[in-house]
C-alpha cells in the first residue's frame, strides 16, 4: 500500500509514497497477562482485544520468552476468547502470545509470566478420619500434572504453623506415615510440590490424632475373686497424662461402673475386686480427656466369690453320731452354699447338704463313715467353680463308752466281773482291753483283740490296787477308746478274796 498527496487546482501536481507501506490490525493479550496461577488439567480462558480487521487468530505459549515456542492454536476465528486446557507443562515463566493467522507480525505477548502449577487431591486423611499415635497409615493423593517429589506436612492450626513429615518424597500418590505424638481434634495435611510450595492440596476438613491405650490384663478368661487385690494394666502410645478405668458385667455392651474416674497414666492400677459376681466381665481405660480413646477387655472374664472352710480345716478328730459345726467365711455375695465330704481328697464325694443358706456354719451329725482321710468341701450353689476344701484330712472315727467298770466298783481278784461298753460307729469290729492303775502311764494288756461285742468276761487277775481304771479301744486305732470315768468317784479296788 502507497499513500498519494495531490493538488486539488491540479490534479498534476501529486506526489506518492516512494514504496509501499502496510496497514495492519492490532492485537492485545489481556489474560494471561502476568502473575496468574493456572493449573495443569484446568481449562482456562485466553483473552485479548483487536483494532482492525483480524479474522484468524494463532495461539502459543513459551516457557523462555518465545526463543522456543509450543502452538496452542495454529487457527482459530478472532473472537477475543479461547477456552485452553492446561496442559502438563509445569513452569513458573509462562506467556502467551496472540498472532494474527495471516501476518505473525500481528501478536501481543502476556505482559509478564504466569504460572502453570501442577495440582493435588489429597484423597487421605481428608477429614474426619481418626488415627491414633504409633500406627502407621497411608497418606495418599492424586496429581495433575508432572511433579517429581512432593512435600509433605500437617497442622493442628489450619497451616497458621506446620510439621513437615518429609521435605522431599518421590510423587508416588501415597506415603506410609508414623503417626507422631501430636494429639488434636484439628489436624490436617498438606502435599505440595517439592520445589514449588504454591502448588498443593490440604485435607478438606479436620482429623483426629488421638492416644492409643491397648489393655494388657484382664484380656479375658482371667478369673478374679471379691475381696482379693489384682492389677490392671495397659500400655499407652502418645501423651496420655490421665486414664479412666472402667467395668461392665454385660460382656461390654454397658460401662456403668467406675474404677477410677481420674488417674495418673502409669501403665498399672491395683483393684480390690468389688462384690459384682458375673462371667461376662470387662474392663475398659480411657484417656480422660478424649473418651474415644480407649480399649477393652479382648474376652470376658470372671469375677467370682469366695469360701474358706474354717472347721474341719485338718487334724480333727470327730466321733461317729456326735454333733459338730462346719464352718466356713465368704466373700461376695453367695446366696447358698452346697457341703460335701470325701474320704479319697474328692475323688469320689458324699452330700451333706444339697443346698443351704450362706451362713457360714452348718450343725452336722457326724455319719458312721469312719476315715483318716476325710476332708470337708463348702462350693457355691451357683457356680461350682467357687469351693475350698479342708487343708488337710480330719479323722471320722468310732466311739466308745465305758459303761463297766466306770469307777466306785469293788472286784475281787479271781472271780469274773463284765467289762461292758457301747460303740457309736458300725466299723469297729474288734477291740483292745488294757487296764492301768497310775492312770495309763502304764497299762496292762487284758486282751489285745477281741470281737466288739459290747462286753467281756473279766477273771480278776491278782493285782491290787485302788486306783484301778479300764481302758477300751478299737483294736486297729488305738486313738478310739474311753476309759473308766476319772470324775471324783472313787477308782476301782481290787482286793483280794474274804
Amino acid at each position: 500500500m502507497r499513500v498519494r498527496v495531490t493538488n486539488v487546482n491540479d490534479s498534476t501536481v501529486f506526489d506518492d509514497s516512494d514504496a509501499n507501506f502496510k496497514i495492519q490490525g492490532a492485537l492485545t493479550v489481556t489474560s494471561p497477562n502476568g502473575g496468574e496461577k493456572w493449573t495443569v488439567g484446568s481449562s482456562r480462558a485466553i483473552t485479548w482485544t483487536r483494532t482492525g480487521s483480524v479474522a484468524n487468530v494463532k495461539l502459543e505459549y513459551s516457557k523462555d520468552n518465545f526463543a522456543t515456542a509450543t502452538v496452542i492454536a495454529a487457527s482459530t476465528p478472532n473472537t477475543g476468547s479461547y477456552t485452553w486446557t492446561v496442559p502438563n507443562d509445569v513452569s513458573g515463566t509462562v506467556k502467551v502470545r496472540v498472532a494474527d493467522a495471516g501476518d505473525a507480525t500481528v501478536n501481543d505477548v502476556s505482559d509478564a509470566n504466569f504460572k502453570i502449577l501442577a495440582a493435588f487431591t489429597v484423597s487421605a486423611p481428608n477429614g474426619g478420619e481418626t488415627w491414633t499415635v504409633g500406627a502407621t497409615q497411608a497418606i495418599t493423593w492424586a496429581t495433575s500434572g508432572t511433579v517429581a517429589n512432593v512435600k509433605l506436612e500437617f497442622s493442628k492450626d489450619n497451616f497458621v504453623t506446620a510439621t513437615v513429615i518429609t521435605a522431599s518424597t518421590p510423587n508416588t500418590g501415597t506415603y506410609s506415615w508414623i503417626i507422631p505424638d501430636a494429639i488434636s481434634a484439628t489436624v490436617k495435611v498438606r502435599v505440595s510440590n517439592a520445589v514449588d510450595a504454591e502448588a498443593n492440596d490440604v485435607s478438606d476438613a479436620n482429623f483426629k490424632i488421638r492416644g492409643g491405650l491397648v489393655l494388657v490384663a484382664p484380656n479375658g478368661g482371667e478369673t478374679w475373686t471379691v475381696g482379693s487385690t489384682q492389677a490392671i494394666s495397659w500400655t499407652t502410645s502418645g501423651t496420655v497424662p490421665n486414664v479412666k478405668l472402667e467395668y461392665s458385667t454385660d460382656g461390654g455392651v454397658t460401662y456403668p461402673s467406675v474404677v477410677a474416674a481420674s488417674v495418673a497414666n502409669t501403665g498399672s492400677f491395683s483393684w480390690t475386686i468389688p462384690d459384682s459376681i458375673s462371667n461376662t466381665v470387662r474392663v475398659r481405660v480411657s484417656d480422660v480427656t478424649d473418651a474415644s480413646a480407649n480399649d477393652t477387655s479382648d474376652g470376658n472374664f470372671k469375677i467370682r466369690g469366695n469360701l474358706t472352710v474354717s472347721v474341719p480345716n485338718g487334724g480333727e478328730v470327730w466321733i461317729i453320731g456326735s454333733a459338730q459345726t462346719i464352718t466356713w467365711t465368704s466373700a461376695g455375695t453367695i446366696p447358698s452354699v452346697k457341703l460335701e465330704y470325701s474320704k479319697d481328697n474328692f475323688a469320689t464325694v458324699t452330700l451333706i447338704a444339697a443346698s443351704v443358706g450362706n451362713t457360714g456354719s452348718f450343725a452336722w451329725t457326724v455319719p458312721d463313715n469312719a476315715s483318716t482321710t476325710v476332708k470337708v468341701r463348702v462350693t457355691n450353689t451357683a457356680d461350682a467353680t467357687v469351693f475350698d476344701d479342708s487343708n488337710a484330712n480330719f479323722t471320722i472315727r468310732g466311739g466308745f463308752i465305758l459303761s463297766a467298770p466306770n469307777g466306785g466298783e469293788e472286784w475281787v481278784v479271781g472271780s469274773t466281773h463284765q467289762i461292758a461298753w457301747t460303740t457309736t460307729g458300725s466299723t469297729i469290729a474288734n477291740v483292745k482291753l488294757e487296764y492301768s492303775k497310775d492312770n495309763f502311764a502304764t497299762a496292762t494288756v487284758i486282751t489285745p483283740s477281741t470281737p466288739n461285742a459290747g462286753f467281756y468276761n473279766w477273771l480278776i487277775p491278782n493285782d491290787i490296787s485302788a486306783t484301778v481304771k479300764v481302758r477300751v479301744s478299737d483294736a486297729n486305732d488305738p486313738g478310739t477308746s474311753d476309759a473308766s470315768s476319772s470324775s471324783s468317784t472313787p477308782p476301782t479296788i481290787l482286793r483280794p478274796p474274804r
